[in-house]
C-alpha cells in the first residue's frame, strides 16, 4: 500500500510539471532572477531584465536550487519546477518514516495517503510551482520533527537550527518561526543539557550560513537590500496590508478549510482527537506530558498561525509549513485506536472513504490540467525555426492598450525560450534598434507594416526588421 500511494505521490507532483502555465508574479520572478543568474554568474546579487531586483527581497537559495535544476536538465519550465516537486516528495517521504518509526505502520499510511487528498499541496505556491513555499514547507517539517521526543537530541537540535539558516536563505523573516519554535522547545525542556560548546554550535549552524551570505551581499550593495527585506518584509507587511491582500483574525483557518473541504475537517478533527487522548495520564506512560510528540507537534502549528495572524498583510501559504503537522497529528489518532480493533477498523474505513475522495479529485485536477502552449513560447520557437537568431536580442512589447509594459509572465518566456533581453522601451525604441524584436498583442498597427511577420501564435506577433 505504501509503494502505490507513493507512486500517486510521484505522479500528482510531476504529471505536467512542465507544460503546465506559467503564473505571474512569484514564479516568474523567480524565474527570471534564476535565469539570469545562471547567465551572468553572479550568484549573490539577484536581477530582474538584467538589473539589480529590489522588488524580490528574499535571499537566492530558491534561485540556486533553480540554476542547479537548469543547468542539470535544460532550461524550460520542467526544470524551472523541479526543487519544488522534489522537496514536496522529501517531505512526504520524512513524514511517513517518522510516522513509522514513532507511531507505526498504519498512521505511516494514513500520512501518506493524506498527502495525496490535501489539495492545497497541488494549487499555486506549493509542489507544483517555482515558488519557495515548498522548500519551505521542508525546512519547517524537519525542524520540527527534529524537536520532538522525550529529551532532547542535541545532534537533532542542530539540524533544526540548520533548517532555520536554510529557511531564511529561502523566504527571508519567515525563518523566525523556526527559530521561536526551537527556542520554546529548548524552554520546556528547561534547556536540559544546555552547554556553552552546545550554545555555540547552535549559533553557528543557525547563522553562520546566513552571516556569509549577508556579508556577500554587503560586498555588492551595501546595507540597501538587507535594510529593503527589514523595513518592506518585516515592518511594512506586519504594519500594514499590501497588494489588498488583508483578512480577519481566522483568516488563515478559515483558508485550511475553505481550499481543502472536507479533508480538512477530517484532518482537523482526527489531529483533535489525538491531541485529546495524548493528554490523558493514561498515555504519558511515564513521560513528562508538555514534551511527548503530539504537543510539539500542536506548538509547531500554533506558532505559524499566531504569528501570520498577527501581520496586517496575509498570504494563505504563509501557514503551508503547517499542514504536514497537521497530518502528522492527526495520524496519532490511528496510533491510539489501533489497541482497539473496532476502533480501529471505523478510522480505517472512514479514512480511506475521506481521504480517498480528496485523493480521487486531486488526480482529476492534475489528469484533466489543460496543456498549455506559451504564445510567446511558440512565436519565439518559430522564428528560430526560420532561422532567426535570437538569442542576446533586445525584445519590446506592445500591448493591446498601447503600453510598452512587460508582465512577468512575457519576461520569464522571453528569457527562458529566446534568451532575449526584454526592455520597456516599446515601439520607439524597436524602430531605432535594427537587432531588436517587438511583441505586439493584438492587431499589429498600420505603421508597423513594413516590418517582417517573424513568429506569431493566437493574437501575438513578433515582428522583426529583416533586411530592412
Amino acid at each position: 500500500m505504501a509503494g502505490i500511494l507513493a507512486a500517486a505521490l510521484c505522479f500528482l507532483a510531476f504529471y505536467k510539471l512542465g507544460i503546465a502555465e506559467l503564473n505571474e508574479y512569484d514564479e516568474c520572478r523567480h524565474g527570471v532572477n534564476a535565469y539570469e543568474m545562471a547567465r551572468t554568474g553572479n550568484f549573490i546579487v539577484t536581477t530582474y531584465e538584467y538589473t539589480t531586483d529590489y522588488w524580490n527581497l528574499k535571499p537566492p537559495l530558491s534561485e540556486w536550487l533553480i540554476v542547479l535544476a537548469f543547468k542539470l536538465f535544460g532550461y524550460h519550465v520542467f526544470s524551472l519546477r523541479l526543487y519544488s516537486a522534489v522537496s514536496f516528495l522529501i517531505t512526504a517521504a520524512v513524514c511517513f518514516f517518522f510516522s513509522w518509526k514513532r507511531q507505526g505502520r498504519l498512521p505511516a499510511i494514513f500520512a501518506l495517503a493524506a498527502f495525496c487528498a490535501l489539495k492545497s499541496f497541488y494549487h499555486l505556491h506549493s509542489c507544483r510551482t517555482a515558488d519557495a513555499d515548498a522548500s519551505m514547507i521542508l525546512f519547517y517539517t524537519v525542524a520540527a520533527l527534529c524537536m520532538c521526543g522525550e529529551h532532547l537530541n542535541w545532534k537533532r537540535v542542530y539540524l533544526a537550527c540548520l533548517c532555520f539558516a536554510g529557511a531564511f536563505l529561502l523566504k527571508g523573516w519567515h525563518a523566525a518561526t523556526i527559530g521561536i519554535l526551537v527556542l520554546a522547545v529548548l524552554g520546556l525542556h528547561r534547556f536540559e543539557g544546555m552547554t556553552w560548546k552546545r550554545f555555540l554550535l547552535c549559533g553557528v549552524c543557525a547563522a553562520g550560513p546566513v552571516l556569509l551570505w549577508a556579508a556577500l551581499r554587503y560586498s555588492q550593495d551595501g546595507t540597501t537590500f538587507i535594510e529593503l527585506m527589514f523595513t518592506h518584509d518585516v515592518v511594512a507587511r506586519s504594519t500594514t496590508v499590501l497588494e489588498t491582500n488583508s483578512g480577519n483574525a481566522l483568516y488563515y483557518v478559515s483558508n485550511f478549510f475553505h481550499e481543502n473541504g472536507i479533508t480538512a475537517w477530517f484532518l482537523a478533527f482526527c489531529a483533535a482527537g489525538a491531541l485529546v487522548l495524548a493528554c490523558l495520564p493514561k498515555n504519558h506512560c511515564g513521560k513528562k506530558w508538555f514534551t511527548c510528540d503530539e504537543l510539539t507537534l500542536a506548538l509547531a502549528i500554533l506558532i505559524p498561525y499566531v504569528v501570520f495572524s498577527c501581520a496586517a498583510t496575509k498570504l494563505n501559504w504563509y501557514v503551508y509549513p503547517t499542514f504536514p503537522l497537521i497530518i502528522l497529528l492527526a495520524a496519532g489518532l490511528v496510533r491510539h485506536t489501533i489497541a482497539d480493533k473496532k476502533a480501529a477498523i471505523a478510522t480505517v474505513l472512514v479514512s480511506v472513504a475521506l481521504l480517498g475522495i480528496g485523493a480521487f479529485r486531486n488526480a482529476q485536477f492534475v489528469w484533466y490540467y489543460p496543456i498549455y502552449t506559451d504564445a510567446y513560447g511558440a512565436a519565439i520557437e518559430q522564428a528560430q525555426a526560420a532561422g532567426e537568431d535570437l538569442s542576446g536580442c533586445m525584445a519590446y512589447r506592445l500591448d493591446e492598450n498601447g503600453g510598452p509594459g512587460w508582465t512577468q509572465v512575457g519576461v520569464m518566456a522571453a528569457e527562458l525560450y529566446g534568451d532575449m533581453h526584454t526592455s520597456n522601451g516599446g515601439v520607439n525604441a524597436f524602430q531605432a534598434d535594427d537587432t531588436s524584436y517587438l511583441f505586439v498583442t493584438g492587431d499589429v498597427p498600420a505603421e508597423l507594416s513594413e516590418f517582417p511577420v517573424v513568429g506569431s501564435y493566437g493574437n501575438l506577433t513578433l515582428l522583426g526588421h529583416g533586411g530592412l
